[in-house]
């Protein structure tokens, strides 16, 4: 479903009708645009044929039949309408000024919208998820990032159909047991939300891409759980995991070796592996991007192998406080693109062997010793070798 979305954009753009503005380690579109003549042509169109309307203030009676709105003032000028929409698909709010939800208008939401398929109320005061959010049978995508929730009142398994959950920037601390029955989730986005309690006895969840970013308590749920999610693409892990070090120090590393063909993205924050974990990930063979954060890895020196990450795009070292050696052999990394190295105060140099990384092109350099950074300057610095084949270097404090 994303993969065919893509083709689509990728397909817009060919034909100059979108601009890419940015892309992403791996060549994929991250953030686009378009001519604003062609974008009052695009909403006029949307607005002709009942496919979007933008809600800006502006009069809006003809939103009762729109299938897909964008709020850019407040929800509550939509409500106030206080008219069926059961062409209505999506409801999305773009706006920063806050405004809370009360009860009647979430019960005029679930009886009014009854085919929505997307609700994305970012920013919006939503401390509980009510009751009548049940109701929404067909919602795919529920939005809830920076609202403030703090609770479910019914158990989430309820929502059946569910493919994301978005609740970053929440008060939610655990991530509620149930929802990992829900078999159509595709994406969960958390921000250092707990995984921890019991073991789900049977996981429904099976069709699941994106898990960010989570901490894990407990034994068990490295080997037990995260490798029967073998359609993951994308894993954010952050915090200590002491209770799963004997599965973390296994050269076998079973959550990476189960999850192996296809993890694309791979970021880790305070999980203190060491050198052999380190091999471990070496072997994941669709891995395109790692982000060692904050002691994900706590060993002294950390080496590259030859034939290692063979599709890494991008590698981001940041606030590794024991390193001290990085070593790269030759082959490794053969299609590494960018790599950011931050805040690493007790690395000595640029990784030897980095000059046989031929194919990168973007180096950042960044909170770095000013002993570290003498060595690349271009001519004077005794690593400049390593590094004068790469057309980007930025330094930075």
């Amino acid at each position: 479903m994303e993969d065919v979305a893509e083709d689509f954009l990728e397909e817009l753009i060919d034909r100059s009708m979108v601009q890419v503005v940015e892309r992403r380690y791996d060549g994929r579109i991250k953030t686009c645009r378009i001519h604003d003549l062609l974008r009052d042509l695009a909403m006029s169109e949307a607005k002709e044929c009942k496919f979007l309307e933008i809600l800006d203030g502006d009069t809006f009676h003809s939103m009762i039949r729109a299938r897909r709105i964008a709020v850019h003032t407040s929800l509550h000028m939509y409500m106030s309408l206080r008219h069926p929409n059961p062409h209505l698909r999506s409801l999305l709010r773009f706006t920063r000024s806050p405004e809370s939800l009360w009860r009647c208008q979430w019960t005029y939401i679930s009886d009014y919208h009854k085919l929505l398929r997307v609700l994305d109320l970012h920013g919006a005061a939503v401390h509980i998820l009510p009751k009548e959010t049940r109701e929404l049978i067909h919602l795919r995508h529920l939005g809830l990032r920076n609202t403030g929730l703090k609770r479910f009142s019914f158990s989430i398994n309820n929502l059946s159909k569910r493919q994301t959950l978005d609740i970053r920037a929440t008060k939610i601390s655990r991530i509620p047991y149930e929802i990992w029955e829900i078999e159509s989730l595709r994406h969960l986005y958390f921000h250092r939300t707990a995984i921890t309690g019991r073991l789900p006895v049977h996981v429904s969840a099976m069709n699941l891409r994106t898990l960010s970013t989570v901490s894990i308590y407990g034994n068990g749920w490295v080997t037990n759980f995260l490798g029967k999610l073998t359609n993951l693409r994308k894993l954010d892990i952050e915090g200590y995991l002491v209770s799963q070090t004997e599965a973390l120090r296994s050269e076998e590393l079973p959550v990476l070796g189960e999850i192996r063909p296809n993890l694309t993205k791979l970021s880790l924050e305070m999980s203190q592996l060491e050198q052999d974990s380190f091999v471990t990930m070496e072997r994941l063979p669709n891995l395109k991007m790692l982000r060692l954060l904050s002691n994900s890895f706590c060993g002294k020196e950390m080496v590259c192998s030859s034939g290692g990450f063979p599709k890494l795009r991008c590698l981001e070292v940041r606030e590794l406080e024991k390193l001290e050696e990085w070593r790269t052999e030759v082959e490794a990394m053969p299609g590494l693109r960018r790599l950011i190295i931050h805040n690493c105060e007790n690395l000595k140099m640029i990784p030897e062997g980095l000059q046989y990384v031929t194919t990168l092109r973007e180096m950042a350099i960044e909170g770095m010793p000013d002993e570290f950074e003498a060595r690349i300057e271009q001519d004077s610095g005794s690593d400049s070798y390593k590094v004068e084949h790469i057309p980007s270097i930025v330094i930075s404090m």
